[in-house]
């Protein structure tokens, strides 16, 4: 069996450590709406659930709200989460997030 060690991909724009770290040098990482995505939370209300489909349940969900108020994840599964704020929107809001397992 072959095993290559790669130290430096893309002229330098991309290097992996020995011990398996990625450093991106240039440009952007991105995605698919498998690990990312916007909520909207209707005016009034408290909580929005995401519905998505995963092999694992994600270790960590980070949110920003676009307006100020406290927000957090309950009832992370394979079949999605809950997001809640501590203050409800006066007008339709909206919520990003990622998940990172």
């Amino acid at each position: 069996m072959v095993f290559l060690n790669i130290k430096a991909i893309m002229n330098g724009k991309v290097k992996v450590d020995e011990k398996g770290n990625i450093s991106l040098l240039s440009g952007v990482i991105m995605g698919n709406d498998n690990f990312r995505g916007t909520g909207v939370l209707p005016s009034g209300e408290t909580s929005l659930r995401i519905e998505m489909e995963w092999d694992e349940i994600p270790k960590t969900i980070v949110l920003t709200p676009n307006y100020n108020t406290n927000i957090w994840v309950t009832e992370k599964e394979k079949t999605g989460f809950v997001i809640n704020v501590g203050t409800p929107p006066l007008e339709e809001a909206s919520i990003d997030w990622v998940a990172i397992w």
